[in-house]
């Protein structure tokens, strides 16, 4: 399910789009109609079908996560990092992760990526988390 959301910065807000596009050629030109009728600044995805323009788009080495500068204003990317598993792009005053981890990944594999990207950054993920923030404790009931 697409998540969406705003953030509000020094100059404008920007608005962001989450979707994981199942390598789908189909998906990927609703999402570019999508970003346009929605006024879309920003769209963090998993398993793209393709990966366009290196000015507006960056995708990680393993293809399964990329991140598109889809304003309609003239925001271009900076700041690039490219890994396998996760891509960072500096878009306007923000940096913007995208991280996508195969389930058949093996676990040491895994384990070295998540290494790499939490050293890389302690800022907030597309969900609100915080790559480096410790959960605290909850009881069975979840308070």
């Amino acid at each position: 399910m697409p998540v969406s959301g705003k953030s509000a910065g020094p100059s404008q807000m920007m608005w962001f789009y989450q979707l994981n596009l199942n390598r789908c050629e189909a998906a990927q030109e609703l999402l570019t109609q999508t970003v346009r009728e929605e006024k879309i600044d920003v769209a963090i995805l998993s398993e793209p079908y393709r990966i366009k323009s290196p000015n507006t788009w960056a995708g990680d080495k393993s293809c399964g996560a990329a991140t598109w500068s889809c304003s309609q204003k003239p925001v271009q990317m900076l700041e690039k990092r490219i890994e396998k598993g996760f891509v960072r792009a500096k878009i306007d005053y923000l940096y913007v992760y995208s991280c996508y981890f195969a389930p058949s990944l093996p676990l040491e594999e895994y384990s070295q990526i998540l290494d790499r990207l939490t050293t890389e950054s302690f800022l907030p993920t597309a969900d609100g988390q915080n790559c480096g923030a410790t959960l605290p404790n909850t009881g069975a009931d979840g308070h």
